[in-house]
Order: structure tokens, then sequence, then C-alpha cells
């Protein structure tokens, strides 16, 4: 049995946000893209993750203090994301995401994001090897 690699079912080339783009245009772009995860990038390199929850929470936790436009990236995105290489084997990434309860793993190839796999990414592939059993 081969054994897959995360770059086999990640969604390649993400949209990315820099790390200084102010909350309120990562909540456009999320809405605009339909996606739930924005790599973040500091001088076109590999910095962190933003989540739909995480931005969510810091508009929430800030509305009578600041505007959206007034948070940036930088001080809601993870500082502890989780960072793979495309030739991490696909089953210890996903042990992994579940033994840290999240739903993302951002891959990355010397600095540069070169995908992302979510949890959609998951259901997706495994709707795709239940189906082929049928």
């Amino acid at each position: 049995m081969t054994i897959l690699k995360v770059k086999d079912v990640m969604t390649p080339e993400p949209h990315c946000i820099d790390i200084d783009t102010d909350l309120a245009t990562a909540q456009q772009l999320m809405s605009e893209y339909q996606v739930r995860h924005l790599p973040v990038l500091e001088n076109g390199k590999a910095f962190s993750l933003l989540t739909e929850n995480d931005a969510n929470l810091a508009i929430a936790a800030h509305r009578n203090l600041q505007s959206e436009q007034e948070i940036s990236v930088r001080d809601v995105c993870s500082l502890n994301a989780y960072v793979i290489d495309p030739e991490t084997p696909l089953d210890e990434v996903v042990f992994e995401m579940s033994a840290r309860h999240i739903t993302y793993a951002l891959v990355v190839d010397v600095e540069q994001v070169v995908g992302i796999f979510t949890a959609v990414d998951a259901c997706r592939f495994l709707g795709e090897c239940l189906h082929a059993k049928r």
C-alpha cells in the first residue's frame, strides 16, 4: 500500500494575506474566496495562519475598543501554527491535526506557502475513497 503525502491531497496555492493587513480586509477576503483559513506572510515568506474563528473572536473581544481596521492580522494570527513539509505522510498529518484539535495544516516548502490541508480536504478525500469502494 502506498502511503500518500499531504501534497497529494492538499489545496495548492491557497490565497495568502500579509501580516500587516487589517482584520476587516482579512475577513472580506475570507468571504470573497469562501475560505476559513488564510496563510499569513511576512516579507513574502510563510509566517503563520489566520483562522476565521480567530478573526471573529478578536473582533468580538475588541468591538467596543477598536474597529476592525485598527486590528491587524499580526495581532490575532496563530503563533504556533501547524506547519508541515509537502512530503509529510498524510496519516501523520491527520493524526496530528486530531491530537491538536485543529482544522488545518499549513504546507510550506523552503519558507514558501505551497498549500494548505484542511478538515474539508480530509473529508473530501475520505468521501472519494469511500465512493471508490462502492
